[in-house]
């Protein structure tokens, strides 16, 4: 026994080693980055009706000697405040409440589509089914179980109520940001099969909609939608993975969510040469020397 383990303990040096070896100063030692793409909720940077709001609740002493105390907030919220989920039971009553979605519901490959050049500063702006077919055309097909993140470089203006909205006030009338046109959203549901769908503006649907057809065609089907999604332009088109993380809030129509990525495809920023199998032989080394000892 003692001999296996030094023979593996050897080997798991040898490979450190060799890992260690390959790296540069414009790497890691850790083959992954984190990303947060998740906004602090404030009393300032929520927006709806009945927005996020904190307070004081109270405090106690918990030793007069010292002057050790404590104290807690009392926060209140509508479900759909800053970086959030919408479940299907947003719209459809007999569907999954944000509650029911098991952890591995939550997590997947990320598929960043960067159509910031194309928006630019139009606030009116729809994602259309061309849209994608062209990103499609560079980047090759959207992949079945994805987390597709829509990047319109509208979180550029985030917490400006008055530019990010459009408007100063929560009449949605009056709101101006781009989103998502219900033609692609039928398009990617009839002929793509992603997980999930996230966007950096207030709504997947554009700021004019009424009827949230977006929303419906999505969640009709099943599929959540991440809304306020911070820092996409720091994710790669793919080699990331997202963990989308709700209050788990029962019978829940959405809820704030912690947002992140894990970036997997570890990325030489001189040469752009990837060292993802490396990292991936690194991992699944340690993995089975841990399982066999």
């Amino acid at each position: 026994m003692m001999m296996e383990l030094a023979h593996q303990t050897t080997a798991f040096a040898v490979l450190l080693t060799a890992f260690v070896a390959t790296t540069t100063e414009s790497h890691s030692l850790l083959p992954f980055t984190v990303v947060d793409m998740t906004y602090d909720l404030t009393n300032n940077n929520t927006f709806g009706s009945k927005p996020f709001h904190l307070s004081s609740g109270g405090s106690g002493v918990l030793d007069r000697h010292s002057g050790i105390s404590y104290m807690y907030n009392i926060f209140t919220s509508n479900e759909h405040s800053g970086t959030h989920m919408d479940a299907p039971s947003y719209i459809y009553s007999n569907k999954a409440a944000v509650n029911e979605f098991s952890p591995n519901d939550l997590i997947g490959d990320a598929v960043v589509i960067d159509v910031s050049t194309l928006v630019g500063d139009n606030a009116d702006y729809e994602i259309s089914e061309e849209d994608l077919l062209n990103w499609e055309q560079v980047n090759g097909q959207i992949p079945d179980g994805s987390i597709l993140l829509i990047n319109t470089g509208w979180g550029k203006f985030y917490p400006d109520r008055a530019t990010y909205l459009g408007s100063d006030t929560d009449d949605v009338g009056k709101h101006h940001h781009p989103g998502l046109a219900p033609e692609a959203a039928q398009w990617l549901t009839r002929r793509r099969s992603v997980k999930m769908v996230g966007i950096d503006t207030p709504s997947v649907d554009y700021g004019q909609s009424t009827s949230l057809k977006s929303h419906q065609t999505f969640l009709k089907n099943d599929i959540p939608l991440l809304e306020n999604v911070a820092n996409m332009a720091k994710l790669p088109t793919k080699g990331a993975i997202v963990f989308a993380m709700p209050m788990k809030i029962a019978d829940g129509t959405g809820a704030p969510t912690r947002v992140f990525a894990v970036i997997t495809e570890w990325v030489d920023s001189a040469s752009g040469e990837s060292s993802y199998t490396l990292a991936l032989l690194f991992a699944s080394t340690i993995i089975t020397l841990v399982y066999h000892v």
